[in-house]
């Protein structure tokens, strides 16, 4: 889980009016679903806030050797 929720860690970059959207309990229900039996996914990435969840997914481009400068 990739959260995005306003905490005492994220105080500092998060400004304190977004707090009641972006609180940790708009969080914890994606976490326990994906504790739960009802789940039937495994290995993925979610961000998660605000009420909202998205898949994660990482991309990769061309392979480039090192020694091709």
């Amino acid at each position: 889980v990739a959260p995005a929720a306003y905490t005492p860690m994220s105080a500092g970059s998060i400004p304190a009016q977004w707090a009641g959207y972006a609180s940790p309990d708009h969080v914890a229900p994606v976490v326990g679903w994906l504790c739960s039996d009802r789940c039937a996914t495994s290995g993925g990435i979610y961000h998660a806030g605000g009420g909202h969840v998205r898949r994660v997914q990482i991309l990769e481009g061309p392979v480039h050797q090192l020694s091709d400068g």
